[in-house]
């Protein structure tokens, strides 16, 4: 319609169905009613790799730490708005942003083997 309307000539809109959003494209999707237990494990995407065209860096084993801790590090990237910290094996650690050398984290994601029960020590 918005084109249209720029254009000078009538238009409408029948449908609109989106086909892909970043890396994922329609055809490599399940449909919800399709999918089972067994599946699951089959079919998920890393959260890594879910992430599209935001920058990607690297981080050491005591980057993880301190960033899993919400302190920032030193990151040799440049400067970006939005990147995402991942480890070597691909886990998404955080997303924050980058400025002069500094990688500060915005939201830090808890390893996949970390419980997010509260555990007593004695």
């Amino acid at each position: 319609v918005d084109i249209g309307r720029a254009v000078g000539v009538p238009a409408h809109m029948h449908s609109l169905r989106r086909t892909a959003v970043g890396g994922v494209r329609v055809e490599n999707c399940v449909p919800l009613n399709e999918i089972t237990p067994e599946l699951v494990g089959s079919i998920l995407v890393r959260p890594s790799r879910a992430l599209g065209d935001i920058p990607k860096v690297i981080v050491s084993a005591d980057d993880i730490v301190n960033l899993g801790h919400g302190r920032a590090v030193a990151c040799v990237a440049g400067n970006a708005p939005v990147v995402a910290a991942i480890s070597d094996a691909e886990d998404l650690i955080a997303l924050g942003c980058v400025e002069n050398g500094i990688l500060s984290p915005s939201k830090v994601f808890p390893p996949a083997n970390q419980s997010n029960d509260a555990t007593a020590v004695s």
